[in-house]
């Protein structure tokens, strides 16, 4: 058996997660995620939401460096020029779209007829593939906007959902703001808007 493991980068992420969420529910509240079947299931994919963008609370400039909102990277995504499209996640990639940025997490769209989008969700250390929610062969719609990096075109995404019920966030709507450079209160507000 382990021993103290509340100084693992992890560990205690979900240490200060639980924190987090201890200051916003009740504890008859916490005792229902465990019991109430479908509607626990519900508060269960809230939870892995809001323990998914913990990582945000922690993560420090260099690991996000290249992916902020004024960064050149950052200016490709046009709000203002949003669009959407749909497919299956044919596999996750790690990518580094841009000379010295942080590496970020993207998967490949097939969206049929032999068409395959790579689709951008951000730095690593916000969203990681295993930590998503969403798995290689799941049929979604993402929204976000195209950019050309290079000699490619990629689909940077904003809002990505897979059943009727499940969505991610990833920005703003209003102006397209990445997630993972908001305040931990600004992040805890966007999630409850949704």
């Amino acid at each position: 058996m382990p021993g103290n493991l509340s100084g693992t980068p992890g560990v205690a992420a979900l240490l200060r997660a639980k924190h987090i969420l201890q200051q916003y529910m009740k504890e008859d509240e916490m005792k229902d995620l465990l019991y109430y079947g479908t509607r626990g299931c519900r508060y269960l994919a809230g939870l892995f939401l809001v323990l998914s963008f913990c990582s945000a609370i922690v993560a420090s400039a260099a690991d996000i460096n290249g992916w902020e909102a004024g960064s050149a990277y950052g200016k490709l995504y046009d709000y203002k020029e949003r669009d959407s499209i749909k497919g299956k996640i044919v596999k996750f990639v790690t990518v580094t779209p841009m000379k010295d940025m942080a590496p970020g997490t993207a998967f490949i769209l097939d969206e049929g007829g032999g068409d395959k989008v790579m689709v951008h969700l951000g730095p690593e250390s916000f969203i990681s593939a295993r930590e998503c929610g969403l798995r290689s062969g799941e049929w979604v719609k993402i929204s976000g906007a195209w950019a050309d990096i290079g000699n490619e075109t990629v689909f940077i995404a904003a809002k990505i959902k897979k059943d009727n019920d499940w969505s991610l966030k990833l920005r703003m709507t209003k102006d397209g703001t990445p997630f993972w450079t908001l305040s931990p209160e600004e992040l805890a507000k966007e999630q409850a808007s949704d």
